[in-house]
């Protein structure tokens, strides 16, 4: 937001493509400015943004030390299908998805090749996934398959499963057991440097 309607529409098409090169590209700009250290970078996300985390360690290789996905899509194609809220055909959200991914039908398309489920063999850090099991929906079902495919290619992974949100106090304490669990989870595969040695003073 903020930046125009052009910039907006430059992402239809793009997921799995050139937003997560924008992501990385970042990245890569940072480093090349002195602010971070390449080869000590972990990506966290939600929803989309899981995906995109997903994405940095599965569809691209060689950029993080770790991944976190928070209840995040991993199968395009079950994203795309589950939007359909009936048998009548798509709605505004199954085309908007549609856009957004660039394909005009879930069949006949490469959206197993941008989906990180799919791609699992191919992830090169370990990988956090949190989620909701207990809550129906697609996002917990996305986090459990990608998951299972993880397990199935022998990569490092851990799930954190969180209770279906209630009254206030059960949706704060979820939010405060997945920080901790992120913070735990990146300082476990990126820790800090060790502290300078001090010289003791005569």
């Amino acid at each position: 937001a903020g930046y125009g309607e052009g910039f907006h529409d430059a992402g239809y098409g793009q997921l799995g493509r050139k937003i997560e090169t924008d992501i990385s590209d970042g990245v890569s700009t940072l480093a090349a400015r002195g602010v971070i250290d390449a080869k000590r970078v972990c990506i966290v996300g939600s929803g989309l943004g899981g995906y995109s985390a997903l994405a940095g360690v599965t569809l691209q290789q060689g950029l993080y030390r770790c991944a976190v996905s928070i209840e995040g899509v991993t199968n395009l194609a079950e994203l795309i299908d589950g939007s359909k809220v009936n048998s009548h055909g798509a709605n505004d959200t199954t085309r908007d998805l549609q856009a957004l991914v660039g394909v005009k039908s879930i069949f006949g398309t490469h959206l197993a090749d941008l989906s990180p489920a799919r791609q699992a063999a191919k992830a090169d850090a370990p990988i956090q996934l949190i989620y909701k099991t207990a809550e129906p929906g697609l996002t917990s079902g996305q986090s459990e398959e990608m998951a299972a495919a993880l397990h199935r290619a022998g990569k490092p992974v851990e799930t954190v499963v969180l209770p279906v949100d209630g009254d206030a106090s059960e949706i704060e304490a979820s939010r405060i057991t997945t920080i901790k669990a992120v913070v735990a989870f990146v300082e476990k595969y990126n820790p800090p440097n060790p502290a300078p040695a001090t010289q003791a003073k005569n």
